[in-house]
């Protein structure tokens, strides 16, 4: 991840060189608006998790695993719409080395999470980092059945959606688990 992350600022960089600016402008616009959305988007102890865990906890289990639900699916759901605009993005406005603009559209697309991840709290630092190899792993899927294989960005919705299985079921689990119980766990 570090590694594809720091080749997306190289290729940034060449490609303001290479006269592709705008893209690079976009993508810095892009990415700064992206890491304002993941600081507002919920944590696994947030408002949402915690009235999921009430609830069940009251004896309407249904409602409650919902609203865990509901909860533990926000951020993969985002991170799907965000590699999808991302990388249609890309394919709609294709720089003059097009291995350089996916790279920079590759750090666009995931920058954001990754370094959510790095300055996670030490009590949510997992399920963060699940969530931003997800966001990569996502969007390597994404830009593969697209640019690999021709399929449509908005077919490529499915399999980018497949990557994110393990940081829903994960949070969905933190979203329902005691907080007493896990206070000790470290992982």
């Amino acid at each position: 991840m570090a590694a594809l992350s720091a080749l997306a600022v190289i290729s940034a960089l060449a490609l303001t060189v290479l006269g592709d600016a705008h893209l690079v402008v976009l993508g810095f616009a892009v990415a700064s608006l992206l890491f304002v959305l993941a600081s507002l988007l919920p944590r696994e102890d947030g408002f949402l998790a915690d009235r999921a865990r009430q609830v069940a906890e009251t004896g309407r289990r249904r409602l409650g695993y919902c609203l865990a639900a509901i909860c533990s699916a926000i951020i993969p759901a985002v991170i799907v719409l965000v590699n999808v605009q991302v990388l249609s993005c890309f394919v709609d406005d294709p720089s003059t080395v097009p291995v350089l603009g996916w790279l920079f559209s590759y750090g666009v697309a995931t920058g954001a999470w990754t370094l959510r991840a790095q300055i996670a709290d030490r009590r949510f630092r997992t399920l963060s980092s699940i969530q931003a190899y997800a966001a990569h792993f996502s969007y390597a899927l994404l830009s593969i059945s697209v640019l690999a294989f021709g399929m449509e960005v908005s077919a490529g919705i499915l399999i980018s959606t497949i990557p994110q299985v393990l940081p829903f079921m994960v949070g969905l689990f933190l979203a329902l688990a005691d907080r007493n119980a896990l206070r000790d766990v470290q992982i």
